[in-house]
C-alpha cells in the first residue's frame, strides 16, 4: 500500500503564549522549573491576568508537543498530517492557520459536544537560563473521541507520532491506544514521546500499556528516560527503554543525545550555542 504520509501525529492542540520572565515570578506562581503542570480554565485565566498586569511581552503561535514535532519534519521536508481537536474560537481559527502556514495538513471535526470547551492553551515562561516552564489548559483537546481519528489516514502514513501528554485525559488516553492499535495493524511504524518526567511519573502505567505490544521507537529526554526506567544512570536507563521499544533517542541538552538504532548505539555530541529557549526543544 503507497503511504503518502510521512508522519502522522495525534496530539493535544494548543495554541501557545511565551513570555520571557525573571526566575522569582515561578516562586511567586508556584510552578516547577523546567516543568509542565496542568491548569483549570480559571487558573490559567487568572495566570494569564497576572502577566498581563505585569506587562511581560509575549508572542504567540500554535502548539503542542505532538505539532512542534510536526511543524519541524515539515520545514525538513517530510508530508505531514496532524489529528486534533480545537474549539470553534478564534484561538482555535489561529491554530488551524497556522498549522497550513507551516505546511502541516489538518484531520479534525467540527462537533457540537463539549461546546462549552474553548482550544487549549499552554503559558510558556522562559527564564533567564532559556528553560521554559508550562501552564497549560488543556479545554476541549482533552475530549478528544475515536469520531476523531481516521484508521484510514493512519494506514496512509509511515510513522505514527503519539504524544505522550494524551495519557493525562481519559478519553485522549482511549483514542491514543486506538491510534496505536491502527498502527500496528496497518504496519505503520509506531513512535511515541515520553513528554515530561512529571507525566511520566504519575501516568507511569498508561505509558507501559501504550508500549504494549513495543513501539518501533520512543522519543525522550534524560530525566523522562529515568523516570520511565526507573533506572538512576543513563547506561541502566538505555538497557531498560530496549524493553519498551526497538529504537530509542534519548535527547541530554548541551551534552547531545543517545542513540540506538536497533542493532548499535550512537552518541551525537552537543554544539555550544547561546539558547534562546527551550520551548519545543525536546520536540524536535
Amino acid at each position: 500500500m503507497t503511504k503518502p504520509y510521512d508522519i502522522c501525529g495525534i496530539g493535544n492542540a494548543l495554541v501557545d503564549q511565551q513570555y520571557k520572565i525573571p526566575f522569582e515570578i515561578l516562586d511567586t506562581l508556584g510552578l516547577t522549573h523546567g516543568q509542565m503542570t496542568l491548569a483549570t480554565l480559571d487558573e490559567q485565566n487568572t495566570l494569564l491576568d497576572f502577566l498581563a498586569d505585569k506587562q511581560f511581552p509575549f508572542i504567540s503561535s500554535c502548539g503542542g508537543s505532538a505539532t512542534n514535532s510536526l511543524v519541524a519534519s515539515s520545514s525538513f521536508g517530510s508530508s505531514c498530517i496532524q489529528l486534533y481537536r480545537v474549539a470553534s474560537d478564534n484561538t482555535g481559527s489561529t491554530y488551524r492557520n497556522n498549522l497550513t502556514d507551516f505546511g502541516v495538513e489538518s484531520h479534525h471535526l467540527d462537533s457540537h459536544d463539549h461546546d462549552e470547551l474553548p482550544t487549549g492553551s499552554c503559558v510558556v515562561l522562559v527564564t533567564p537560563d532559556s528553560q521554559r516552564t508550562m501552564s497549560t489548559y488543556l479545554g476541549i483537546s482533552a475530549h478528544m473521541t475515536e469520531s476523531f481519528i481516521s484508521e484510514s489516514i493512519i494506514a496512509q502514513s509511515k510513522i505514527m507520532y503519539l504524544e505522550g501528554y494524551m495519557v493525562t485525559n481519559p478519553d485522549n488516553f482511549k483514542t491514543t491506544l486506538l491510534a496505536s492499535q491502527y498502527a500496528k495493524q496497518a504496519q505503520t511504524q509506531r513512535a511515541l514521546s515520553l513528554s515530561d518526567p512529571g507525566i511520566v511519573t504519575h501516568f507511569y502505567d498508561a505509558f507501559v500499556q501504550l508500549c504494549e505490544p513495543k513501539m518501533d521507537l520512543i522519543f525522550c529526554n534524560e530525566a523522562e528516560a529515568l523516570a520511565f526506567t526507573k533506572t538512576h544512570s543513563l547506561q541502566e536507563a538505555e538497557t531498560h527503554l530496549l524493553t519498551y521499544a526497538d529504537t530509542f533517542v534519548i535527547t541530554r541538552g548541551k551534552d547531545g543525545a543517545v542513540m540506538y538504532d536497533g542493532s548499535q548505539k550512537h552518541v551525537v555530541p552537543g554544539k555550544p550555542v547561546k539558547a534562546i529557549d527551550t520551548n519545543g526543544a525536546g520536540d524536535i
